[in-house]
């Protein structure tokens, strides 16, 4: 089954160093690694949908067998971050990290402002 990580320049840079997804955040500390089955073509929808702090740059697929302890299927609360977005989307997580091929990260669409 093919995953998908949303995920924003710094993170994009370090899948391209080393083919992995870190599970390592940036200020050194441990996290957990989300995923989705769904493919979102532009950042605003994937940052709603999944309730992301931030506007992801890059998604990445992910092949599931490559994926270590690969939590059950959740949909994302919209009471969790309204904040962040409208959430209702789909995710697993993992304690990683996860061994991905570099060349399939792919650049998101961003809408233009002004555009609705």
């Amino acid at each position: 089954m093919t995953l998908y990580r949303y995920a924003g320049d710094a993170e994009a840079h370090i899948i391209r160093r080393t083919g992995m997804i870190s599970n390592i955040d940036l200020s050194g500390k441990p996290k957990r690694i989300y995923l989705t089955n769904r493919l979102y073509r532009t950042a605003a929808r994937a940052k709603s949908h999944l309730q992301l702090p931030s506007e992801p740059v890059y998604r990445i697929e992910v092949d599931s067998l490559d994926v270590p302890m690969l939590s059950p299927l959740v949909r994302i609360d919209p009471g969790d971050n309204p904040q962040w977005g409208l959430g209702k989307g789909t995710e697993f997580q993992s304690p990683g990290p996860i061994r991905v091929d570099a060349r399939l990260l792919t650049p998101l669409t961003r809408r233009k402002r002004g555009n609705r």
